[in-house]
């Protein structure tokens, strides 16, 4: 899946290098809580639908569209951007 280069900035900002892995950790455990819908970061805000395995990219400040993409897919580019693990849970 393309990620457009907006999101993509976004989600390189909110998972920056320095905290990628606690951030993406908290991540996990907020999508695996099914009561948790929602993940406020410091640039974006992750909206859960677990149901459908899809987590939707919002722009907290709204400059940009709404990216829907498939929540292990969305794991799988951060892990790779900030080469993470793939046994990283």
């Amino acid at each position: 899946m393309q990620i457009p280069k907006q999101a993509e900035e976004m989600i390189f900002a909110e998972f920056c290098e320095e905290s990628a892995a606690i951030r993406l950790e908290y991540a996990i455990k907020a999508y695996s809580n099914e009561k948790l819908t929602r993940l406020c970061g410091h640039e974006i805000v992750l909206d859960f639908d677990c149901d459908k395995g899809l987590v939707t990219i919002k722009d907290m400040f709204c400059e940009i569209d709404d990216f829907e993409m498939n929540w292990s897919e969305f794991l799988g580019h951060v892990r790779a951007q900030r080469g993470l693990a793939i046994g990283f849970s």
